[in-house]
């Protein structure tokens, strides 16, 4: 049976958030084929050949747009983006500034007209074989480059100078710099090797190699750069943090608290560090007050007064202008949960403007920019200048999508440059700030009396769950592996830093209760050899030999990632940190999933998910309750199979996967929490009256 035009439409979609660009571009050129009108899929398919370097095919896209629509601001900037690929900078000028005549506010567009104009002014200087440069000439232009952040530039020349002098010291630490700049850190690491190689007493370069190693999940070799470093330097607080990162990754939040405090004891001003502390002690902590205080004294480090916001205005019921704040509007499980969301706010009630902080832009930034009427790219924006930006925008609620995660603005909320601030998301706690008002949850993470006291926010619990799914088309669904096996696979795609001691404690006397059993674990970190061996070795001290443990590292495509669910009959829920997009995915590929209910938000995201879809019976009320449910499951092959083909379903029917209904309860709280204001704002009126 073939899909139809939506059903095409949403495929594709799909592809594109897999980042399956290859097989999304075929069903964007047939929607193209048997609709010439469609601006959507023209629009899609020149943003799909952009991403595949298919440039002048993207070209052609942007154009076919364009003669719909002039005004088209995402199709002129793919075309001013390959412009400024293909070192037509003129053209791209022009592109830039027709972008700013459409509308001035576009902060991306202005960026990236000024590096247009500082690529034109410098070409001449930068093309091969102009002029007899020396490799000191060409490593000074490459300094200037790297000092304005034109890394590609900069790269260019310290290549030229490599081929004069390839074994120049500098020219090897610029050059590493400049790759992790780009984000090429298997070539970063080659270039930080060859010139530890030559001396290898440089501390900075290798902890630039631990950089870099830590990037590419080469995790052991990471550790050791950053003990190296610290055998030399012991008060080197960004080895320590480093090494911080490494063992939280490697599933030992305990010793990260340890060298992060320790790190944090040397600089007690990294808010980022501060940050990343935070966000560890939720991996492992059962002491939820401590962990609230904790939170609380972050926001000591940031004193701001409260702002003055003359532009909003007391109506309640007026057009509101809501933005989202967030570094993760790419390839990243936020982007997933916000999708939905933004193609379903109601233009008539809310002006949507999205603040990204991305670093890397991609596929997924693409396709969402063209949800949103306003779109700023603020990666460049200090906390002052980025809350400028948002005053003047006359945002009325601001939302924060990041918390205590890498890379967030915290700093601009705690400057308060809206009337209204919400907590949502990427983050599972408190952000700690005085200056947040809200947070949004639901009854079932956070159930009411429970959590209360352990917020800076006030709980605003979303009606049928806080969460909404948009679920990976063309994923087939195979039988339960128990069948043909005939044994029970155990399994959790989640991150090690959730993969406990504790956890694996229970883990492996989950395995002893049930002997045939064995248990899949598959996670990015498990690339690293000597990591593997290290979780091999806690279960064997638990009495689980490595036979029964299968430890998958890495899949190319999202594809096989999602086909690895039909391996697995039963998913495990770490605790006390669950699992949300591993959760969502196990579920949707037929996987049920045994979770124990936690103490807060973090320990009740599995409670949340599998109420939301009417599986409760997979809760567990303690440890033992856990072990149990998954053996009694593990016995009743019947239901597993019933499972496997009934569950889908069952999810695409719930609230988890009604997007309209979803937005529709946000932008209720988010009115409930606008009237709020304006009656507060009326009440200190007649108060000063």
């Amino acid at each position: 049976m073939s899909e139809s035009r939506e059903q095409q439409r949403a495929h594709a979609l799909a592809l594109v958030q897999a980042q399956k660009f290859t097989d999304a571009r075929k069903l964007y050129r047939a929607l193209c084929e048997s609709n010439s009108c469609d601006i959507d899929a023209w629009f899609m398919l020149g943003a799909v050949n952009a991403q595949l370097s298919r440039f002048d095919e993207a070209t052609t896209c942007c154009q076919n747009v364009l003669q719909m629509n002039p005004a088209h601001i995402q199709a002129l900037y793919i075309l001013a983006q390959i412009r400024l690929q293909k070192s037509d900078f003129n053209q791209a000028i022009k592109t830039f500034r027709k972008i700013l005549k459409i509308n001035p506010d576009q902060e991306n567009a202005r960026n990236g007209l000024k590096h247009a104009q500082s690529m034109l002014k410098t070409k001449h200087r930068r093309t091969p074989g102009k002029g007899n440069r020396n490799a000191e000439r060409l490593f000074k232009e490459g300094w200037q480059f790297q000092q304005r952040g034109e890394w590609k530039a900069a790269y260019e020349c310290y290549q030229l100078a490599l081929e004069k002098e390839p074994n120049a010291l500098p020219l090897l630490t610029n050059i590493g710099f400049v790759c992790r700049m780009l984000n090429q850190y298997e070539a970063a690491t080659g270039y930080h090797e060859r010139a530890l190689a030559i001396d290898p007493g440089l501390i900075d370069e290798r902890y630039n190699l631990g950089v870099s190693y830590k990037e590419v999940l080469r995790l052991s070799q990471a550790s050791e750069c950053f003990q190296q470093v610290l055998r030399v330097q012991p008060d080197n607080a960004a080895a320590l943090h480093g090494l911080g990162i490494v063992n939280l990754l490697q599933g030992h939040a305990d010793k990260a608290e340890e060298v992060m405090r320790q790190a944090l004891d040397l600089k007690p001003d990294d808010l980022a560090a501060r940050s990343r502390l935070l966000m560890t002690m939720n991996y492992y902590s059962n002491e939820p007050e401590q962990l609230f205080q904790e939170h609380i004294e972050w926001d000591r480090f940031y004193p701001y007064p409260a702002q003055i916001h003359k532009h909003a205005t007391g109506d309640g019921d007026r057009r509101l202008k809501v933005g989202y704040l967030s570094p993760d509007f790419c390839g990243h499980p936020v982007a997933l949960f916000m999708e939905p969301l933004l193609a379903h706010h109601d233009s008539d009630s809310f002006e949507i403007f999205c603040y990204s902080d991305v670093a890397n832009a991609d596929g997924i930034t693409v396709y969402l920019q063209q949800l949103v009427p306003n779109w700023r790219d603020v990666r460049q924006l200090g906390d002052d200048a980025l809350g400028r930006q948002i005053q003047h925008d006359r945002i009325d609620i601001l939302v924060d999508l990041a918390g205590h995660t890498p890379n967030n603005r915290l700093g601009v909320f705690a400057r308060k440059p809206t009337p209204v601030q919400v907590s949502y998301l990427g983050y599972p706690n408190t952000s700690g700030l005085a200056a947040m008002d809200y947070r949004l949850t639901d009854a079932w993470a956070d159930p009411p009396g429970k959590t209360e006291h352990l917020h800076s926010e006030t709980l605003v619990r979303l009606k049928d769950g806080f969460l909404c799914y948009r679920p990976l088309e063309g994923t087939v669904i195979t039988p339960s592996p128990c069948i043909k096996k005939g044994y029970t696979t155990f399994g959790s795609f989640n991150n090690l830093a959730k993969v406990t001691p504790d956890v694996i404690a229970q883990w492996a006397s989950l395995l002893q209760a049930a002997p045939a059993s064995r248990l899949l674990l598959k996670t990015k970190p498990l690339r690293d050899e000597r990591t593997r061996e290290t979780i091999y070795q806690q279960f064997l001290e638990h009495g689980i030999q490595r036979e029964r443990v299968d430890l998958v590292g890495w899949t190319d495509k999202m594809s096989d990632h999602m086909a690895l669910y039909g391996q697995v009959d039963i998913g495990l829920d770490p605790f006390p940190y669950n699992g949300t997009t591993t959760t969502c995915e196990a579920i949707w590929m037929g996987v049920p999933v045994v979770t124990l209910a936690g103490q807060t938000h973090s320990g009740r995201v599995g409670v949340s998910l599998l109420s939301t879809i009417g599986l409760t019976e997979f809760i567990a009320k303690d440890m033992h309750d856990y072990i149990d449910i998954a053996i009694r499951l593990a016995s009743d092959v019947e239901r597993l199979s019933r499972l496997r083909h009934e569950m889908r379903d069952r999810v695409s029917a719930s609230s988890l996967c009604d997007a309209a209904a979803f937005a529709n309860h946000v932008e209720n709280a988010y009115r409930e929490m606008w009237r709020n204001w304006c009656d507060a704002k009326t009440e200190t009126g007649s108060r000063a009256g």
